[in-house]
């Protein structure tokens, strides 16, 4: 009975570990694209677009130039710049690594959720842009940093994480059977290293 205990939990550790291997190495563009402050402007310009039309579809009167929103508050000029954070690339990048690297067999099924849950990650991001200018036009600019850098940030975040969830709960029955798999390749690698490991 501990023999199979210590097996579950070696098999376990090693999907754990290669999983985290997996997520590292997926995340060097994420890294590479901050450290070089690279951004896509035209996707910027996108996302303030769909952004617009939907406040507009509520009422509000703005225009646009380029990636920055412009409409009327209490006399006021209020501009509202959508930097490339808030495109929400982040979230989408995050789900779709997460997603990627998750200990599951079928690369065809990952595929096939990403493109299903991608869209929907940019859809709450625009809800994201325009909740917070609604609430901010509607109750003040005062609760504009809070929604927009705390609140918001964090159900982005949980967001990416729930969707995960769905996945790995959908692919719970393969994530065994990867489990294995993957133990048979961890003692092929340290067999060709020239190490011996003990079969619990």
């Amino acid at each position: 009975m501990r023999q199979k205990q210590n097996k579950k939990l070696n098999e376990q550790l090693i999907t754990a570990i290669i999983f985290l291997i997996k997520l590292n190495i997926l995340s060097i563009p994420l890294y590479i694209i901050l450290w070089l402050n690279l951004s896509y402007f035209p996707f910027q310009v996108f996302v303030a677009s769909v952004a617009g039309e939907v406040l507009k579809f509520f009422g509000y009167s703005l225009s646009q130039f380029g990636n920055e929103l412009t409409t009327l508050f209490s006399g006021q000029l209020l501009r509202v710049d959508v930097s490339w954070d808030s495109t929400g690339w982040k979230s989408l990048y995050a789900l779709a690594a997460l997603v990627i690297a998750s200990p599951v067999a079928g690369f065809r099924g990952k595929l096939k959720f990403i493109i299903v849950t991608l869209p929907v990650t940019f859809l709450i991001n625009i809800l994201r842009i325009v909740s917070t200018i609604y609430f901010s036009l509607t109750f003040g600019l005062q609760y504009f940093t809070f929604l927009h850098t705390v609140l918001w940030r964090f159900i982005s975040v949980g967001v990416v994480l729930i969707l995960w969830f769905v996945f790995l709960w959908g692919k719970r029955y393969n994530i065994v059977k990867t489990q294995f798999t993957f133990r048979i390749r961890w003692q092929q690698v340290l067999k060709f290293l020239g190490l011996k490991i003990k079969s619990s």
